[in-house]
């Protein structure tokens, strides 16, 4: 789950990160409210520490949640 900015092209940023790490996602969602959006994605592994902290690093998100 992540939430960020709802600005142009956050998901695209996003993406690469996902698939270098050969994680597939399986079904997303994506809401948004004014300037802010969730997202949540349902992905097929475990998600990588490195690819976390990338993700947290990312201009415009602010806040990456693992469940």
């Amino acid at each position: 789950c992540i939430i960020h900015r709802n600005l142009p092209g956050m998901l695209a940023n996003m993406m690469p990160l996902f698939a270098r790490d050969g994680i597939n996602i399986e079904n997303m969602t994506n809401k948004s409210r004014g300037s802010y959006a969730y997202s949540v994605f349902d992905v097929n592994t475990d998600v990588p520490e490195k690819a976390i902290q990338e993700l947290n690093a990312l201009d415009g998100v602010i806040r990456v949640r693992v469940l």
